[in-house]
């Protein structure tokens, strides 16, 4: 035998491409890891809630807690973006979730929701710049990583300005 082959036959035979056993245990093995990720991840970690976490304060979806935002944060806002306090704008926050629904979520989910600024020109209103931010721990960083929450911010913006439009049309 040539130096740096192995065996083709008996006890030492290397599985090859094309071969079914090999290709059974390495499905097996991937549909174990994948059944036991999945567990994890939504058992431990809550994957689940906080998927609806999102839907219900990035996609605007808990319309009470909107409607309370709006109200809290409106008068800020109508200030240039220059202006605006993060921990004023947070205030109104914590003060629209204590006065709607909200009050009722997890306290893990509400933890990792709170207000942020968007970069802006002195120019710009406090509407333009405000936004809410939804930070989430390992491991879930590795499914809503920074380009995904990056996505939801963009609709939560254009949401945003439509419930605005909105809110200023019902007043």
């Amino acid at each position: 035998m040539a130096s740096g082959q192995f065996p083709q036959t008996g006890p030492f035979r290397c599985g090859r491409y094309g071969d079914k056993r090999v290709e059974t245990a390495a499905q097996l093995a991937a549909e174990e890891t994948d059944k036991l990720l999945m567990e994890v991840m939504f058992d431990q970690f809550h994957f689940s809630r906080h998927c609806l976490a999102l839907k219900q304060y990035l996609l605007l979806g808990q319309g009470d807690f909107v409607q309370c935002l709006m109200d809290q944060v409106g008068p800020q806002l109508g200030a240039r973006a220059g202006s605006l306090s993060v921990y004023k704008l947070n205030s109104a926050f914590d003060a629209a979730v204590r006065a709607s629904c909200a009050q009722h979520a997890e306290p893990e989910t509400l933890d990792c929701l709170g207000v942020a600024l968007m970069p802006h020109t002195a120019e710009e209103s406090g509407w333009d710049a405000f936004s809410l931010a939804y930070k989430v721990a390992q491991p879930l960083d590795t499914v809503l990583t920074r380009e995904a929450m990056g996505k939801y911010l963009r609709i939560f913006n254009f949401l945003w300005k439509l419930k605005r439009v909105e809110h200023a049309l019902s007043a």
